[in-house]
Order: C-alpha cells, then structure tokens, then sequence
C-alpha cells in the first residue's frame, strides 16, 4: 500500500498545482501577494515527483524484504526440525502435514483409478462391448 500512497501523493501535489494558481488568482483580487504560494506549490509539486522514484524503490525493497521474510519464517515453521517449538507451531505444522497426507492419499487413488490397466490374462478375453468399468471389475 505505501507505493499506492506514494503514487497519489505525487499526483495529488501536481493536481494543485493549477488549483493553487486559480486561489493565489482570487487573493490577487483582495490584494495579498499570489507569489509565495505558487512558488510553495511548484516547489512541493515538483519535490514530490522527483521524488517518487527513490520513494517506490524505498517501499518495493522493503516490501520484498518483508514478503522473504514471512516466507522464510513459514517455511522454518514447516520444517521438520527437531526444534523446541510452541504449542501452536507443532498445530499449525501437523495439519499442514495432514492436510498434504490426505491431498496426496486422494490424489493417488484418482491415478490409480484412472489409469489402471487390464491383466495380460483378460486382454485377449475381451468383447466389443466391455467398458473401462467391466475391465478393471475383472481386473480386480
């Protein structure tokens, strides 16, 4: 979020900039001094600008920086190491693993049902009409 910020930062200083000229216009009218303004308009518009570049690359390090971070330390939360570990990491690690247990348990049966072949000794048995279904049925 803090690029976004800085996006509509720069974008909300450059956009008042013509506002700023329209009210130092006004004040023109009553009599005060328009420059100081615009010139602090100009000033903060351009500032900001130039600014932007160093600012997103600032928050992009830092993000990047971060997300490694808290990937890493998901991960050393994962790992099977015989580490002393809190009551809620043990939790946390073992439904992780029973929940990869489990997807890889039903993946292996869909491979298995799928892609389940025939013995030689009924192959040569079959009639036009057999199904996938009555082959592996005698198969089994």
């Amino acid at each position: 979020m803090a690029i976004l910020d800085n996006l509509e930062r720069t974008t909300k200083s450059v956009a008042e900039v013509p506002v700023d000229f329209a009210k130092a216009g006004v004040e023109t009218l009553v009599g005060e001094n328009p420059l100081p303004k615009m010139k602090e308009s100009i000033k903060r518009g351009l500032w900001d600008t130039v600014a932007l570049g160093p600012r997103m690359l600032r928050d992009s390090v830092i993000g990047i920086l971060k997300g490694t971070g808290r990937l890493t330390w998901n991960l050393i939360k994962l790992l099977p190491l015989p580490l002393p570990m809190l009551d809620s990491w043990k939790a946390e690690r073992e439904n992780v693993m029973l929940r990869t247990k489990d997807a890889l348990d039903l993946f292996r049966f869909d491979v298995d049902s799928k892609f389940a072949l025939p013995t030689l000794t009924t192959t040569h048995r079959q009639d036009a009409a057999a199904t996938p279904q009555k082959m592996h049925a005698q198969a089994a």
